[in-house]
């Protein structure tokens, strides 16, 4: 079940108390105002799109649930406002309502959270979830197409202290997962067209665990920090290969010609077979770190492998964000003998 953020108000959530308030504490009415909600990223991350070319923050129709707390004007409390609203997401970033739309209390702040991402089912109903302490996800094992690499991508966005507005609330999302990139370049004496339609894999991947959102901190933009993505993210010890998107036809030479797939944080030793090749006449080349290779939560890594004849290298490159640019930190894949 994929799920993505974006949030409109009812009138069906106006009379909400705490229960340490006085009468003179409890929200009678609305403003009238609708909340709209847009999906923003927080931390200046792009859609990990499939082609890495049209980024949008996320696809027409994904699938949002959001929550929201009120904020007690008067002990500053919180108390919940509204439930799992279902939302879906437009080309535009906007956030709209499956059902009805929601509207903002009379004067109270909202704190909002939203997740986005393939959580198994059952987990969440619309309306009477409280906001999760833990869902466990997954992602695909076979992310060739399109949708399995996007309904892999597990998002969560939080805004807080939201006064009663007419503008779009933009929710800031961050990627919670790690997304590996490969690029397979031909070297001495290999052609560009003998790596066409050549299949990639992730090794022996962790593609399941749980996500235990926190809502805690008082600055949302917190999230954005590696630590505290990191705390809520855990996987499980079953492993199987994913399969990557495929490139060009054609060749493997440039960054749009590389393959992506989406999986959960988690290490890769020094030695331990990570990524393997096999080319159209059935060759496989396997490629193993030669350091432990970490990949964080919000992390994303680029690996260039080079298949020379009967040989091939390999280096991995932490990239700064899900974008093209690079920082300085590199490690070196070598050929499985």
């Amino acid at each position: 079940m994929k799920i993505s953020g974006y949030i409109l108000y009812s009138l069906a959530f106006g009379l909400l108390t705490l229960a340490s308030c006085s009468g003179d504490d409890i929200q009678t009415e609305n403003t009238g105002k609708d909340i709209k909600l847009s999906a923003g990223w927080g931390d200046k991350q792009t859609r990990a799109k499939i082609d890495e070319a049209n980024r949008d923050i996320m696809n027409t129709g994904e699938n949002v649930y959001a929550w929201a707390d009120m904020i007690n004007s008067t002990d500053n409390q919180l108390s919940s406002y509204f439930k799992a609203w279902h939302l879906h997401a437009r080309s535009d970033g906007q956030l709209v309502a499956v059902t009805a739309a929601k509207q903002f209390p009379a004067a109270n702040k909202l704190n909002f959270y939203a997740v986005n991402g393939d959580f198994d089912a059952g987990q969440i109903t619309e309306g009477t979830t409280e906001m999760p302490a833990s869902l466990t996800y997954r992602v695909e094992a076979n992310q060739t197409t399109a949708n399995n690499y996007y309904v892999s991508d597990l998002l969560y966005g939080m805004r807080k202290q939201v006064e009663p507005t007419e503008n779009d609330v933009e929710l800031p999302f961050y990627h919670m997962l790690s997304q590996v990139r490969v690029l397979v370049k031909a070297g001495a004496e290999v052609t560009a067209s003998q790596l066409a339609n050549c299949t990639v894999l992730i090794l022996n991947a962790k593609c399941r665990g749980t996500f235990s959102p926190d809502t805690t901190d008082v600055a949302a933009e917190n999230i954005a920090t590696t630590a505290t993505r990191a705390a809520m993210i855990s996987t499980d010890n079953s492993t199987q290969n994913v399969t990557m998107k495929t490139g060009s036809e054609s060749a493997f030479q440039a960054d749009d010609d590389m393959v992506s797939a989406i999986i959960p944080p988690q290490t890769y030793a020094a030695g331990a077979g990570m990524i393997k090749v096999i080319l159209s006449n059935n060759d496989e080349f396997v490629f193993k770190p030669t350091a432990d290779l970490v990949l964080e939560s919000g992390g994303a890594y680029k690996i260039v492998i080079t298949i020379n004849d009967g040989k091939a290298q390999g280096i991995v490159t932490t990239l700064a964000g899900w974008a093209n640019s690079t920082d300085d930190n590199s490690i070196n894949f070598e050929r499985t003998l």
